[in-house]
């Protein structure tokens, strides 16, 4: 949508409603084996689902997820950019490839600066650091209408969460399960920058 659709436009593709019509698209047809026989089912689908002025949520089919499109009489705009994009796919998917080779070349730059203090950067406690300011950071506090102080998660709220180390299942408050989950993704991210 980002590459063929402007502004408002972008709603005609909503990531959640195409996902949904992802999913009618399988079920209906299990033989799709590439990522081209899915990407045009699911256009056709769309596009079909606009025709009939309503687009099934997968698990709640009475839910029309085209609703608001249809009371405010965009469909028809809609269905014209959808088969814009049927008929000119493979320029769309030019685009798209394009913009990907100039991620890589990013990711791939961020590596070449990265590289020579890559040692430092995987020290336990760099994402130690990152893991601790990115959990302060994320657990806001509120107050409640009784005005009760909380947080986002909290310290006395304990939660299980699976250990890397013994791969068992260990209980801990909310805002560690939080600083655990944002370790492993550092972790995760400054291996791959590094290496």
């Amino acid at each position: 949508k980002h590459v063929a659709l402007d502004g408002n436009e972008k709603d005609f593709l909503k990531s959640y409603n195409v996902k949904q019509a992802m999913l009618w698209c399988i079920d209906e047809n299990s033989s799709i084996s590439t990522e081209a026989e899915l990407l045009m089912s699911t256009l056709n689908k769309i596009l079909q689902f606009y025709q009939q002025g309503t687009l099934p949520s997968f698990l709640e089919p009475k839910r029309n997820l085209v609703f608001k499109m249809l009371r405010n009489r965009q469909l028809e705009e809609a269905k014209i950019r959808v088969m814009d994009i049927l008929a000119n796919v493979n320029t769309y998917l030019d685009k798209i490839k394009d913009v990907q080779a100039k991620n890589r070349e990013g990711v791939s730059e961020v590596r070449r600066m990265l590289g020579p203090i890559a040692p430092v950067l995987l020290f336990p406690v760099v994402p130690d650091r990152i893991s601790e300011k990115a959990t302060l950071s994320l657990n806001r506090d509120i107050t409640t209408k009784d005005r009760k102080l909380r947080w986002y998660f909290e310290e006395t709220e304990n939660m299980e969460i699976m250990d890397e180390r013994t791969k068992r299942n260990k209980t801990v408050s909310e805002r560690e399960g939080l600083k655990i989950v944002i370790k492993s993704l550092v972790d995760t991210v400054l291996t791959y920058v590094t290496k």
